[in-house]
């Protein structure tokens, strides 16, 4: 399954899982009952939803996950955890479209994501000196010869060109996979942390 439709199906997943009657509070104090509360109503279903998604598609691509491991949810520091993948995972998140999910389980820990601190003196950008006259001719001198070289060796450059576009193939399904996988690590370690905490707070057995 190639990215876009992963993309469109996990988009699609989270809406309509979480169009669920029940109506996340957003307060700071919510007790560990009532996070495992809202696991075993909305998210659970949802990690559950996705990760049969995931795992079809990896199916289907013929992909396996092997070489990522998860990362270890401790006892009585579930509701940090889950914190710290939601605030770590920003980019995993925002290339599958997961916002909601993501907004909707910070709001049932009762904590948002810390703000990010930029400095100004970051945002400036240095002016680039410009070759001198010297430089650019040698520049110039050279990309005239490349090009010369370009049109002597056509045939040459056209088998380059193919073998460059299987590479670039080859490379797009790579990462592709190993965004794959490590959304499916994302998954599983939460899914395994929200069990923890259901265990012991709420009525899951």
């Amino acid at each position: 399954m190639s990215g876009p439709k992963l993309q469109h199906l996990l988009g699609v997943s989270v809406f309509s899982l979480m169009l669920l009657p029940l109506v996340l509070s957003c307060d700071s104090n919510r007790t560990m009952r009532e996070i495992a509360e809202d696991y075993e109503a909305v998210i659970s279903p949802l990690l559950q939803n996705l990760e049969n998604i995931i795992t079809e598609s990896l199916k289907v691509a013929d992909k396996s996950c092997t070489e990522k491991e998860m990362p270890v949810c401790e006892k009585d520091n579930e509701r940090q955890f889950i914190h710290n993948m939601m605030c770590s995972h920003g980019r995993l998140i925002r290339f599958y479209k997961l916002e909601r999910m993501k907004r909707d389980i910070l709001c049932s820990l009762g904590h948002h994501c810390p703000r990010k601190q930029r400095c100004s003196h970051q945002h400036q950008r240095r002016k680039k000196k410009k070759p001198g006259g010297e430089a650019r001719r040698v520049e110039e001198k050279e990309r005239t010869e490349e090009n010369r070289g370009t049109m002597e060796g056509g045939g040459e450059r056209l088998d380059s060109g193919k073998q460059q576009g299987r590479e670039r193939s080859r490379s797009t399904e790579a990462m592709e996979r190993r965004r794959q996988c490590g959304l499916k690590v994302f998954v599983d370690s939460l899914k395994e942390c929200y069990m923890s905490l259901a265990e012991r707070h709420g009525d899951l057995t």
